[in-house]
């Protein structure tokens, strides 16, 4: 609804590839192919070759083939320029090798991989502070460096399967992966440990992006809550022996991609647990 208001559509078809790959990533698995459905009202050329461009250009660089697709027109269903985006993908990994909660230590590093924005979550949130503060998204801030909040705001969610498939490739141990989506911190890297530990993040052991802050500051969102809607700057959660990290930090490095060290896996019953240290 954002990308309509602002006639951006450049970065969804990017969502619509990163919300399904980046979760494939968390069980351990490479991605294999991506299937696309789009739906509108009316077929706008343009638009949809824009957003197919985008869907492709994301599919070669996370590896993975593009092998079909369908673009649905619903005249009288939908109002003309409506459009919705779905996507499909499928992966591999030896049974095995899937990620599961028993393979979390205590002890483990949680490091967290750096999101390239507020990603794909939020919105609904997002538009309802937009529209009860009259916030113009065309608007420039002293913070946005030149943009717009509504490029800031439509920036692409970020592809991690390049950088996981690179630490691993390393011989890093990896035991488990989170992608930080909806439900944020607290739902998330719940569901990657084990009841009998808790995950202890230290919010200050990164910088939480100005975008955040501004969200949190207009709606006047409690920090909890933006630690449960948003990804607050971190976009991937990876924990790994604490004798890993400095290897997957050079990796990073490499790829002019930023990890942090974000917290510890601790004694406890299951719980996210963010402090400030």
């Amino acid at each position: 609804m954002l990308a309509k208001k602002l006639n951006n559509y450049r970065g969804i078809g990017q969502d619509a590839v990163a919300m399904c790959i980046n979760d494939i990533v968390c069980c351990g698995a490479k991605p294999l192919f991506f299937l696309d459905y789009i739906s509108c009202g009316k077929i706008d050329e343009d638009k949809i070759k824009t957003i197919i461009e985008s869907i492709s250009k994301s599919c070669v660089y996370c590896n993975t083939v593009l092998i079909g697709g369908e673009i649905a027109e619903h005249p009288g269903m939908s109002a003309g320029d409506e459009i919705d985006i779905a996507g499909f993908a499928v992966g591999i990994v030896e049974k095995e090798d899937i990620l599961t909660p028993s393979m979390v230590r205590e002890g483990d590093i949680i490091a967290g991989i750096s999101s390239s924005g507020v990603h794909s979550n939020g919105f609904s949130l997002i538009r309802k502070i937009i529209d009860d503060n009259k916030i113009d998204p065309g608007g420039k801030y002293s913070w946005t460096g030149g943009r717009t909040l509504g490029d800031i705001l439509l920036t692409p969610t970020k592809l991690y399967s390049g950088i996981i498939s690179k630490i691993t490739g390393s011989g890093v141990e990896i035991h488990g992966i989170a992608h930080i989506t909806g439900g944020g911190f607290y739902e998330n890297i719940n569901r990657i440990i084990p009841n009998n530990l808790d995950a202890s993040v230290n919010k200050r052991s990164w910088k939480v992006p100005e975008i955040f802050n501004f969200i949190k500051e207009q709606g006047n969102i409690n920090e909890k809550e933006m630690f449960r809607v948003f990804n607050m700057g971190i976009g991937l959660v990876v924990i790994m022996p604490p004798g890993q990290f400095e290897r997957a930090k050079n990796i990073a490095g490499e790829l002019k991609e930023e990890i942090y060290n974000i917290g510890t896996i601790v004694k406890g019953k299951g719980k996210v647990i963010i402090k400030r240290d």
